[in-house]
C-alpha cells in the first residue's frame, strides 16, 4: 500500500466518522426558556422528568411516573424496592413477599392514582439524521404537587392498615403455633415484627399512630421471644433395665413441646438423631416427631453387657436460628452373672485367686449382680471345653442367671535361670455362655510367661499376666471397656 493510498482511506473514515456524529446530534429547538419550577421546585412539589420521545404523550406519561416514583421513594422505604414499579407502571397481579407488602402497595396505589401535575412544560428537540433528514423528539417536565398533609394522610392509611393486619396476624399465628404448625406461626410473628419494626421509626406521626404500631410491634416480639423460650423436652422409658443380647421391653421416646402456662404443644416434624455414647446397641438413628412432638428411639438388640448410653440430638429447620436440643438416657444393665474359676499354681491353690477376682472386680464395676457359685459345673478342663449351654443350664438349677463364666488356669511348667530368678509359663482357659439364649459367646485360651524370685513367685506372675489377657478378651465380647 502506497502513502497516496493511505491517505485516502484514512479521509473516508474520518468522513463517516463525522457523519456519525451528525446523525446522532441533537438541539433543543424550543425558543421559551425552562421555568424556575424546574431547577428549584415548589415546596409539597415533586418535578418529573422525561427522556426524549418521539410522542408527546408518551413522554408525559414518563414524567408523570417519575414523579409518582420519587413520591413513594420519599415515603421512607415502607415499600421494598422492587414493587415501586409495579405501582408506578400499574401493573396486575403480583406475588408479593409479604400480606404486609401486599397491603401497602394497595394503600399507596389507591392514592397514587389520583396525582396529576399542576404544571407542564413540553420542550422540542430535533434529532439530525443524516442526508438532510431530522426528526422531532419531545422532553416533558412536569410539577406534581404533593404536600405534607397528603404525606401524613398516606402514612397513616399504611399505619392503620399494617395495625389492622398485624393484628390479624397475630391471632392467626397462635393458632397455627397450637395447632402444631409451631414455624408457620413462628415465621408469622417474625414477618409482622419485620413489616412493624421501620413505621416505628418514621418521624412526624401523632403519638396514637406510632402507639398503635408499638402494640403490635412488641406484642409479635414478646411472644416470638416466649414461644421460642418455652420450647423443652421430655424423656419417656429410659428408666429401664438392659440386658445383653435383647431389646428393650419399651422404646425410648423424645417429647418436643413449647409451652403456655400450664399446657403444652407438640412440635411434629423435626428431626432427631440418635446415637450410642456409651456401650453397644443396636439402634434407629433417626426418626421425625409425630403430631404429638414425639420421635422414638428402638432399642433392638443390646450388644453390651454394660450401661447404656444414648443421646437424642433435636435439630430445628435452619430459616429458624434455633439452637439444636440434646438429651441423653441413661440405661443401667441388669445382668446376672454365675463365676466358676479353677485355679492352681503348681498344684497348689493360691492364696488369691488372681483370675476370678480380675472377673469378679471387673463385672461389679459394670453392674452385675453375681450369684453363687458353690455348686461344681465341671472338673476338668476338658469338662470345661466341651460341657454344654444346655447342660451347664440344668446344673444351675433355680439360680436365674444371663451368663455363666467357667474358667481354669495353672502353671505346670518353670525354668531356674540362677538363685532368685525363674520363669514359669500358665494356660489359661475361659468360656462364656449366655444362658438366657442357651448359646456359647466365646472360648477363650491364652499361655503367659512371668519371671519372678522363686518358683511360685514366678508363677504366680505368669497367672496373672494370663488372667490379664484372658479377661480383656471376653470382656471384649461382652461389649465392656477394660480401663
Amino acid at each position: 500500500m502506497n502513502i497516496i493510498t493511505g491517505r485516502k482511506i484514512f479521509t473516508i473514515i474520518l468522513l463517516i466518522l463525522v457523519c456519525s456524529g451528525m446523525i446522532f446530534s441533537q438541539k433543543r429547538v424550543t425558543k421559551k426558556s425552562r421555568p424556575g419550577w424546574i431547577d428549584t421546585p415548589y415546596p409539597g412539589t415533586f418535578v418529573g422528568i422525561s427522556d426524549l420521545k418521539e410522542s408527546e404523550k408518551e413522554a408525559r406519561n414518563q414524567a408523570i411516573k417519575d414523579a409518582k416514583r420519587q413520591i413513594i421513594e420519599s415515603l421512607g422505604g415502607v415499600i421494598e424496592s422492587e414493587f415501586v414499579d409495579n405501582i408506578v407502571e400499574s401493573r396486575g397481579t403480583v406475588n408479593y413477599s409479604s400480606s404486609f407488602t401486599e397491603s401497602k402497595v394497595k394503600v399507596i396505589s389507591r392514592n397514587i392514582i389520583s396525582v396529576k401535575p399542576a404544571r407542564i412544560f413540553t420542550e422540542k428537540w430535533k434529532k439530525d439524521m443524516g442526508m438532510f433528514k431530522s426528526k422531532l423528539l419531545y422532553k416533558v417536565y412536569v410539577s406534581v404537587p404533593f404536600s405534607e398533609e397528603e404525606h401524613h394522610k398516606y402514612m397513616e392509611e399504611i399505619i392503620s392498615a399494617s395495625y389492622k393486619l398485624g393484628t390479624s396476624n397475630f391471632e392467626k399465628a397462635i393458632i397455627y403455633c397450637k395447632n402444631g404448625q409451631l414455624f408457620r406461626g413462628l415465621n408469622l410473628l417474625e414477618e409482622i415484627k419485620t413489616n412493624t419494626q421501620p413505621l416505628t421509626e418514621i418521624t412526624g406521626l401523632e403519638p396514637a399512630q406510632l402507639g398503635k404500631v408499638m402494640e403490635i410491634y412488641r406484642k409479635a416480639d414478646d411472644k416470638w421471644k416466649a414461644i421460642v423460650n418455652s420450647i423443652s423436652l421430655t424423656k419417656y422409658n429410659q428408666n429401664q433395665k438392659a440386658k445383653f443380647g435383647k431389646p428393650l421391653n419399651k422404646n425410648l421416646e423424645t417429647h418436643v413441646f413449647w409451652k403456655n402456662g400450664g399446657e403444652r404443644f407438640g412440635i411434629p416434624d423435626l428431626d432427631v438423631r440418635y446415637k450410642v455414647i456409651k456401650g453397644d446397641a443396636q439402634i434407629n438413628s433417626f426418626d421425625k416427631t409425630d403430631s404429638r412432638g414425639i420421635a422414638k428411639c428402638i432399642v433392638s438388640k443390646v450388644n453390651s453387657a454394660c450401661d447404656l448410653a444414648i443421646q437424642a440430638d433435636i435439630h430445628f429447620p435452619e430459616e429458624c436460628s434455633l439452637d439444636s436440643l440434646s438429651c441423653v438416657y441413661n440405661i443401667l444393665a441388669d445382668n446376672r452373672a454365675f463365676v466358676q474359676i479353677i485355679e492352681k499354681n503348681f498344684g497348689r491353690n493360691p492364696e488369691v485367686t488372681y483370675l476370678r477376682n480380675k472377673i469378679i472386680s471387673k463385672l461389679n464395676e459394670n453392674g452385675f449382680t453375681l450369684v453363687d457359685d458353690s455348686g461344681l459345673i465341671f472338673g476338668s478342663e476338658t469338662d470345661l471345653k466341651k460341657i454344654s449351654p444346655q447342660t451347664i443350664n440344668r446344673k444351675l438349677g433355680n439360680n436365674q442367671v444371663d451368663f455363666v463364666i467357667l474358667g481354669k488356669i495353672s502353671t505346670d511348667q518353670s525354668n531356674k535361670i540362677q538363685d532368685g530368678f525363674h520363669f514359669a509359663w500358665a494356660d489359661g482357659v475361659i468360656k462364656l455362655v449366655d444362658i438366657s439364649n442357651l448359646e456359647v459367646i466365646g472360648t477363650y485360651t491364652y499361655r503367659g510367661k512371668g519371671a519372678g524370685n522363686s518358683k511360685l513367685n514366678a508363677g504366680t506372675k505368669s497367672i496373672a499376666k494370663t488372667s490379664d489377657v484372658l479377661t480383656e478378651r471376653m470382656l471384649k465380647d461382652m461389649g465392656i471397656k477394660i480401663n
